[in-house]
C-alpha cells in the first residue's frame, strides 16, 4: 500500500513539474452580445484571438467587430458600455468629443485590456476615431487645403497621436508589448489610417504586425506613399464618399482596399439591423434627372422628373467626377463677362477649389449640420434641410449670377433672421459661387456626357437620386455586405522576383487580398539605367505579360514573378535615364508589401527555470520521504 502511495506521489510531483515547465496555456477571452448604436440594434462577437496573428492577415470577423466599434462612438455612454462588455477598462474620451462649436476637431475613445497571446502577456489598446453623429464636424471633410495631404484629416490625426501618447504615459505602457487596434468609419476612417502611420513612426508598437487598423467607407486623404501591411479599408464600391477627395487630384488611401458591394444584388442583401425589417436600399431605379421648377408648383420635387435613360450607379460616379473636375464651357460666365466680371474657374484641380470654393463648401455644411433650433414655420420645421438651403442660394444665383458687387441683401437678411449668429458674407459668397458652378446648365458638355439637354445638369441627377446614393454610405449597409461575404472567396495575390537581384532593387506592388471577381493590378517601379524589365511570370514559370503593369482576375491564390536583367552601362557621354514607373500606377487601390514580421520575440524563461527547479526540489523531497518510509519498515 505504501509503495502504491509512493508511486502516486511521484507521478503527482512529476505532473506538477511538467505544468511549470510547459508554462500557462493560451486562453483567449471572447464574448457575444447585442448593442444599440445610432438607431441600429446589432449582435456582435469578439475574441482576443483576433490579435494573436500578424495584422498583415485580413480577418473578416475583426472587420465586423471593428465596424460596430466605430458606430458605438455615436455617444460616450454607448462607446463606454461597448468596450466594458468586451472586457476593456480605463476608457477616456477626449474633450473634443463633446464640443460641437467648430468643425476643426475630432472625437476619440481609448480603452485597454490585458491578454495572453501565444504564451505572452500583451496589452490590447483600442482607439475609436468618431465618424458618426458628430454634427458640424462633418464640414471638415471639405477642408482639403491647396497642397500636401488633406489638411483637416492631417491636423486631426496629429491630435489623435497626442491623445494616445498621453494614454501611454498615464498607464506606463511604453516599452511593453502592445497591440494597438484602431477603427474608424467615414471621416473617422481617413483620420484612422493617417494616425496609423504616426503610431508606427513614433514607436508606439514594435512592428506593423502589432497594429490592426480597419476603416469603413473612408474618404481619400493622402497623396504621399506609405508601404503598410496593417491597414484595411473596407469600402462599398457603390458609395460616393469613399471616392472623395477626387483621385484626379492625386488623393488615395494608405493600405489595402477591401471592396464590397454589387449593384445587381442590392435587393437581396440581408439587413443585419435587428430593429428594422425594411429593405436596405430604397425601392427605386437610378434615373438621369433634370431641374423642373414647374414640378414644385404641383407639389413635386425640383429634382424629381426622370428621363428614360437609366444609370448604373458606378457609371454615374465616373461621369460625375469627370464633370466635376473638367474644364467645361459655362454660359453663365458669359453673363459675368457682360457685367465686366471675371469668369469663375472650373474645379479642375484642388488649388482652384481651395482658393474659390472651399470656404463656401465648409460653410454650407456647417449651416446644415450645425446645432440650430430656430423654427421657420408654424409646424415647427427647423432650418437645415438641403432643399431650403439650395432654394435661397439658387434664387440669388439666378438673379445676381454671383456678382460680388451685389450684397445679396434678401438672402443675407433671411439668414440673419434664421440664425442667431451673424452671417459671414464672404463665406456665403463663396457658397453662392460653388453651388452656381455645380448647377450650371452646360448643354455642350452635357451632350458629350450623355445628359443631352440644358435643363438636366449633373447635380439634378445627384440630388434626384440622393436617397439611393446616401444609402450606400450607411454603416448598416456595409456591415451587411461584410456579413454576407464568404471569406473563402478572398485570395492572396502576391508578387516577387524571378531571379534574385542586388543593388538598387526595383519596387514591386500588387494587391495582397482581392475578392473573387474583382481584378488585381500589379506594377513595378525601377531605374531603367540599371534594369531592363523582361516580363511577369506565373508560379509555373510561364510568361504572362511583358508589360510593366498588368491586371489579373482574382479567382485563386496566385503569385507572380517579375524578371529583370541588368541594363548595359551607359558610356560617359550617355546620361543615365530617370526612374521609370509603369503607367496608371496612381490608380492602384492597395499595396502589397513585404511582410514586416521580422522580429524574434524572446519569451520570458523565468517560468521555465522555476518549473525545473520546483520539479527537482519536489522530486528530492519525494525521494527522501520514500527512504524514510523504507527505513521505518525495516
Amino acid at each position: 500500500m505504501k509503495k502504491l502511495i509512493s508511486c502516486l506521489l511521484s507521478l503527482l510531483i512529476s505532473f506538477i513539474g511538467f505544468l511549470y515547465i510547459k508554462g500557462p496555456a493560451d486562453v483567449y477571452a471572447s464574448t457575444k452580445g447585442t448593442i444599440d448604436a445610432c438607431g441600429m440594434t446589432v449582435g456582435y462577437e469578439y475574441s482576443d484571438s483576433y490579435f494573436a496573428v500578424a495584422s498583415s492577415k485580413y480577418q473578416n470577423p475583426l472587420a465586423d467587430i471593428s465596424l460596430i466599434a466605430s458606430v458605438t462612438s455615436c455617444d460616450a455612454d454607448t462607446a463606454t458600455e461597448f468596450y466594458k462588455a468586451l472586457g476593456f477598462k480605463d476608457i477616456p474620451i477626449n474633450d473634443a468629443f463633446y464640443d460641437n462649436s467648430t468643425s476643426d476637431k475630432i472625437g476619440l475613445v481609448l480603452a485597454r485590456k490585458e491578454a495572453v497571446l501565444n504564451g505572452e502577456k500583451v496589452n490590447i489598446i483600442a482607439m475609436t476615431v468618431r465618424g458618426v453623429n458628430y454634427g458640424i464636424e462633418w464640414a471638415d471633410n471639405f477642408n482639403v487645403g491647396d497642397s500636401g495631404n488633406h489638411q483637416g484629416f492631417s491636423t486631426n490625426s496629429k491630435r489623435a497621436l497626442e491623445f494616445i501618447e498621453e494614454y501611454y504615459r498615464t498607464y506606463n505602457l511604453s516599452g511593453q508589448h502592445n497591440k494597438v487596434w484602431v477603427q474608424g468609419y467615414s471621416r473617422g476612417g481617413a483620420i484612422a489610417y493617417m494616425t496609423a502611420r504616426l503610431i508606427v513612426e513614433n514607436g508606439l508598437v514594435r512592428t506593423q504586425d502589432n497594429l490592426f487598423v480597419y476603416t469603413f467607407n473612408a474618404p481619400n486623404g493622402v497623396i504621399d506613399e506609405w508601404n503598410c501591411s496593417c491597414v484595411y479599408n473596407c469600402v462599398n464600391t457603390m458609395d460616393l464618399i469613399q471616392r472623395t477627395a477626387p483621385a484626379s487630384w492625386g488623393f488615395k488611401k494608405y493600405g489595402t482596399i477591401m471592396v464590397f458591394g454589387d449593384p445587381s444584388l442590392t435587393k437581396t442583401l440581408t439587413d443585419p439591423d435587428l430593429s428594422s425589417e425594411g429593405p436596405l436600399y430604397p425601392e427605386q431605379d437610378f434615373y438621369v434627372r433634370k431641374l423642373d421648377f414647374s414640378a414644385i408648383m404641383n407639389g413635386g420635387s425640383l429634382f424629381g422628373t426622370e428621363y428614360d435613360e437609366q444609370y448604373n450607379i458606378i457609371k454615374f460616379y465616373t461621369v460625375f467626377f469627370d464633370f466635376f473636375t473638367s474644364e467645361l464651357n459655362d454660359p453663365l460666365d458669359s453673363k459675368r463677362i457682360k457685367k465686366s466680371l471675371d469668369p469663375v474657374p472650373s474645379l479642375t484641380n484642388r488649388e482652384t477649389y481651395c482658393k474659390y470654393y472651399q470656404t463656401g463648401m465648409m460653410y454650407m455644411f456647417e449651416l446644415i449640420f450645425g446645432d440650430q433650433s430656430v423654427e421657420l414655420s408654424e409646424d415647427g420645421t427647423a432650418f437645415g434641410e438641403m432643399g431650403l438651403v439650395m432654394g435661397y442660394i439658387l434664387s440669388d444665383f439666378v438673379t445676381d449670377c454671383y456678382d460680388p458687387e451685389q450684397t445679396y441683401a434678401n438672402t443675407i437678411a433671411t439668414f440673419e433672421t434664421i440664425y442667431p449668429a451673424s452671417v459671414d458674407e464672404k463665406r456665403l459668397l463663396s457658397l453662392f459661387m460653388f453651388v452656381g458652378k455645380l448647377f450650371r446648365a452646360d448643354a455642350g458638355a452635357s451632350s458629350a456626357l450623355g445628359l443631352a439637354v440644358s435643363d438636366c445638369p449633373m447635380m439634378a441627377t445627384l440630388f434626384g437620386n440622393a436617397e439611393y446614393i446616401a444609402a450606400n454610405h450607411m454603416y448598416n449597409v456595409l456591415l451587411a455586405w461584410i456579413r454576407n461575404d464568404d471569406a473563402s472567396t478572398y485570395y492572396e495575390i502576391d508578387v516577387g522576383f524571378k531571379t534574385e537581384l542586388t543593388g538598387n532593387v526595383p519596387v514591386l506592388s500588387g494587391e495582397s487580398v482581392k475578392k473573387e471577381g474583382f481584378a488585381a493590378t500589379l506594377s513595378c517601379k525601377y531605374d531603367s539605367s540599371e534594369w531592363i524589365f523582361k516580363g511577369w511570370y506565373d508560379a509555373d514559370g510561364n510568361l504572362v505579360s511583358e508589360s510593366g503593369e498588368i491586371t489579373v482576375a482574382a479567382d485563386k491564390d496566385m503569385i507572380f514573378y517579375a524578371e529583370f536583367e541588368e541594363a548595359p552601362k551607359p558610356t560617359e557621354t550617355e546620361p543615365a535615364e530617370e526612374i521609370t514607373e509603369s503607367s496608371g500606377a496612381e490608380k492602384t487601390t492597395g499595396t502589397s508589401v513585404e511582410k514586416t514580421d521580422n522580429e524574434t520575440e524572446e519569451r520570458d524563461l523565468k517560468p521555465l527555470f522555476i518549473g525545473i527547479g520546483g520539479a527537482a526540489a519536489l522530486s528530492g523531497i519525494a525521494a527522501a520521504v520514500i527512504v524514510i518510509i523504507k527505513k521505518r519498515k525495516k
